[in-house]
């Protein structure tokens, strides 16, 4: 299973359990300045989840694909020891050798 599938269906775990909770109810808009947050205060699934969104962009939160912004945000998991995120960068580093 990838880690954004558990990601997301760990934040829809938390919406279906607990339907009160305030985040459930967020925009889309104010979950990515959350997010954006959260990262920026060293949470490395944070960051991860910047560097996925930026990089392959996300329509259906009105994110625009973004690469360097979304590498900034993959570097910084993986300096933290995310090793997905060391996987995406590697991965990415040899598509690159392949053109």
């Amino acid at each position: 299973m990838t880690r954004t599938l558990q990601l997301t269906l760990t934040l829809l775990s938390l919406c279906l359990a607990l339907p009160l909770m305030s985040g459930c109810n967020m925009s889309d808009a104010e979950m990515h300045k959350r997010t954006i947050k959260r990262a920026e205060g060293g949470d490395v699934d944070a960051q991860y989840t910047l560097g996925f969104r930026y990089y392959d962009g996300d329509e259906e939160r009105g994110i625009p694909q973004d690469i360097e912004e979304g590498l900034k945000w993959y570097k910084k998991a993986a300096e933290q020891g995310d090793e997905w995120a060391k996987s995406e960068l590697k991965q990415m580093e040899e598509d690159e050798m392949k053109e």
